[in-house]
């Protein structure tokens, strides 16, 4: 009975197992690789912090010791995490940074107030 089933909808099966694999493989490439990149930062990485309904990117301008420079974003992004490409490159406030010590980035990661790090 069970051969008679896989032998009548063998095309059927085919399909659904190569559409579970391609949306596997989609969700493993997108997966949120937050906690590797903040435990290896590299300069131009931006960071998406999290106030409430306001989300604020920072982009990581440079590393000195445990400290982190940050530009602040010109502007906040409202009720949704920003994709990357909605974070454009030359709206970073060049006259002011902020400093970020390692272990409070972490902490910030951890109290759900460090929501995303763009590569």
């Amino acid at each position: 009975m069970f051969k008679k089933f896989l032998a009548q909808n063998k095309n059927s099966i085919i399909l659904i197992v190569g559409l579970l694999l391609i949306w596997g493989i989609i969700l493993f490439i997108n997966r949120d690789q937050t906690p590797k990149l903040l435990a290896n930062p590299q300069v131009g990485q931006v960071y998406v912090f999290q106030e409430g309904e306001k989300f604020a990117p920072m982009r990581l301008d440079s590393i000195v010791d445990n400290k982190r420079f940050m530009r602040n974003y010109a502007y906040l992004f409202a009720n949704a995490i920003p994709s990357r490409e909605m974070i454009l490159a030359n709206e970073f406030d060049l006259q002011f940074f902020a400093i970020y010590e390692k272990s409070e980035l972490e902490r910030l990661y951890e109290t759900g107030k460090l929501v995303r790090i763009y590569p």
